[in-house]
C-alpha cells in the first residue's frame, strides 16, 4: 500500500503507527504496518485484512446470551405472578368458604382471621366488622322474640282460662233451664224454654270452633252449618227428628268471622222455622246449597213443607224470620228472598263475596255493634 492510499483510509487519530487495527466493515478486520527503507524513512505500508470471524462468534454469543436473559426474565415473572396469584386466590376462596360456612350454619359469634396488612386483611377486617353487627341484631331479635313468645304463652293461657270459663257459664246456664224445664207443664213455655237452650248451645259451638281453630279471624260456612243443622235436629223429640234430613252441599266458604256469625245466626232461623212449621206429621226434607264466585255468594235453603202461604194462614210467621231478613239485610249487606214451590218453600240469600270476605266493611256489622 502506497502512501495515497494510506491517506484516503481517514483512520481516526488513536490509530497510530507502526501497527494499525482497524475495522473496515462487519464482516471483516485490518491490520497496517509500515515498511522502512535503509535510510530509515517509511517505504510503504503492509495490510492483512482478515474475516472478523471471532466478532462475529462473540455478537452471536452475545445476543444468545440477551435473548435467554429476556426468556429467563419473562419466566420468573410469570411463575412470580403465579404464586403470587394462587397466594392471594386461596386467601380470597378461604375468605369466601368461611362467609358461607357461617351464613350457613348461622353462627355469627365466628370471625375471620386476619393476616397481615394488605388489601385482603382490610376486607376481613370489614367483614368482622360487619358479623359484629349481624350478630348485635340477631341478639336482639332473639331477646324480642323471647319476649314475644312469653307474651303469646300468657296470652294463650288467658285466653283457655277465658273459654273454660266461658263453656262453664254456658253449660251452667243450660243445666238451669234444663232444671226449670222439667218443672214446667205449659207447652208454650217449655218451647220458649228449649229454643233459649238451643241458642245457646249454638253459641257454645262457635266458640269452641273458635277456640279449636288456629285462624280465629274466620269461619267455614259449610262446617258450621252441618253443626247448626245437628244442634237443631238433636233439640227436637227422637219420634220427629227420625223423619226429618237436612242435606248441606256445595262449595266450602270460608268467611270473616263477623259476618259468618251474623250469617249463621240468620240461617238458624231458617231452618228452626222450617223445622218447627214446615212439615206435618209425615217429615221432610231440607236443602242447603252454597255456590261462591267472583262477585257473590249465593246460599239457597230448600224444604218440601206446607210452604209459606200456609204458614201466613194459620199465623206461624212470626219474630224468627223477621230476625233473620234484618241480620241479611241490614247487618250483613245481602239480599234475602223467598219463593212457594210446587211443594215447600226456598230461601235465598245472596251476599258480595268482598263482603263476605271482610273485604268490604259495613257499618252495622257485629264489630261496630
Amino acid at each position: 500500500m502506497d502512501l495515497d492510499s494510506y491517506e484516503k483510509l481517514n483512520l481516526p487519530s488513536e490509530f497510530s503507527e507502526p501497527l494499525i487495527v482497524y475495522s473496515e466493515g462487519d464482516d471483516e478486520i485490518s491490520l497496517i504496518s509500515p515498511v522502512y527503507s535503509i535510510e530509515d524513512e517509511i517505504a510503504g505500508y503492509i495490510k492483512v485484512t482478515n474475516e472478523r470471524e471471532l466478532f462475529r462468534l462473540g455478537f452471536g454469543s452475545l445476543l444468545l446470551n440477551f435473548i435467554f436473559a429476556i426468556i429467563t426474565c419473562i419466566v420468573v415473572v410469570i411463575i412470580i405472578s403465579y404464586f403470587l396469584e394462587s397466594i392471594i386466590t386461596r386467601r380470597l376462596e378461604f375468605f369466601s368458604y368461611e362467609l358461607e360456612k357461617i351464613a350457613e350454619n348461622e353462627n355469627y359469634n365466628v370471625r375471620l382471621r386476619e393476616e397481615g396488612d394488605d388489601e385482603i386483611s382490610s376486607i376481613i377486617r370489614s367483614a368482622n366488622i360487619l358479623l359484629d353487627k349481624i350478630q348485635g341484631s340477631v341478639e336482639s331479635l332473639e331477646e324480642k322474640n323471647l319476649e314475644l313468645s312469653r307474651v303469646l304463652d300468657k296470652k294463650s293461657e288467658l285466653i283457655g282460662e277465658l273459654h273454660h270459663r266461658v263453656k262453664n257459664n254456658l253449660q251452667y246456664i243450660i243445666s238451669l233451664l234444663g232444671i226449670k224445664s222439667l218443672r214446667i207443664k205449659d207447652e208454650i213455655a217449655l218451647d220458649v224454654i228449649n229454643e233459649a237452650t238451643n241458642r245457646i248451645k249454638y253459641l257454645g259451638i262457635i266458640h269452641d270452633d273458635l277456640y279449636n281453630k288456629e285462624d280465629k279471624a274466620t269461619l267455614l260456612l259449610k262446617e258450621n252449618f252441618e253443626s247448626l243443622a245437628k244442634l237443631i235436629l238433636d233439640g227436637l223429640k227422637q219420634e220427629k227428628r227420625e223423619k226429618i234430613s237436612i242435606k248441606i252441599s256445595g262449595d266450602e266458604i270460608e268467611a270473616k268471622l263477623s259476618n259468618a256469625v251474623l250469617l249463621s245466626t240468620a240461617m238458624y232461623e231458617l231452618l228452626k222455622n222450617s223445622v218447627d212449621h214446615a212439615f206435618d206429621e209425615t217429615g221432610g226434607n231440607i236443602e242447603i246449597s252454597l255456590k261462591e264466585d267472583k262477585k257473590e255468594v249465593i246460599i239457597k235453603v230448600c224444604d218440601d213443607g206446607v210452604g209459606m202461604k200456609k204458614q201466613r194462614c194459620i199465623g206461624e210467621t212470626g219474630f224468627g224470620l223477621r230476625n233473620a231478613r234484618d241480620i241479611i239485610t241490614k247487618q250483613i249487606s245481602g239480599t234475602l228472598e223467598s219463593t212457594d214451590m210446587e211443594r215447600g218453600t226456598s230461601w235465598i240469600i245472596t251476599i258480595k263475596t268482598e263482603f263476605i270476605k271482610g273485604k268490604q266493611e259495613n257499618g252495622d256489622s257485629i264489630d261496630n255493634i
